[in-house]
């Protein structure tokens, strides 16, 4: 059993991450196959070595997006916790790695997947982008 507390700048700032919902902390419980608890501003969680590395990982990745001005909504984490579920830590922390953030007035637009971040660097490289699918995304 492997034990490890993160440490976050404040209550605040530890539960926009989970978006304030006790329920979503059980789920990454259960996704990650770890015992999590939080108090204030720090969050512990315990299990195998893999799945603590892992759920630690996860709660980066969210702190590294929050700090690029990605307000993480519900369907954010419930996304971001499959990928990690599925092992596959390494694509969230491509989207995160090299940050763009593109101002708009008084807008600004972060990507939220690989795809999307894949967009706005070709909307920085290029003069016209057109981008073609559902429902005219």
């Amino acid at each position: 059993m492997t034990e490890e507390t993160l440490f976050f700048q404040s209550p605040r700032f530890l539960a926009a991450l989970y978006c304030g919902k006790e329920e979503n902390l059980t789920g990454v419980e259960a996704a990650l196959d770890t015992k999590l608890i939080s108090r204030d501003d720090w969050l512990k969680i315990e299990g195998d070595e893999a799945a603590v590395a892992t759920t630690k990982e996860f709660f980066e990745l969210l702190e590294m997006a929050r700090r690029q001005g990605m307000r993480v909504t519900q369907s954010d984490f419930h996304n971001m916790l499959e990928l990690a579920a599925a092992g596959n830590i390494a694509e969230m922390r491509e989207v995160f790695k090299n940050p763009i953030k593109l101002e708009f007035r008084n807008k600004s637009v972060v990507p939220k997947s690989l795809n999307q971040k894949r967009y706005l660097k070709s909307m920085q490289s290029y003069d016209v982008v057109f981008g073609i699918g559902p429902a005219g995304t």
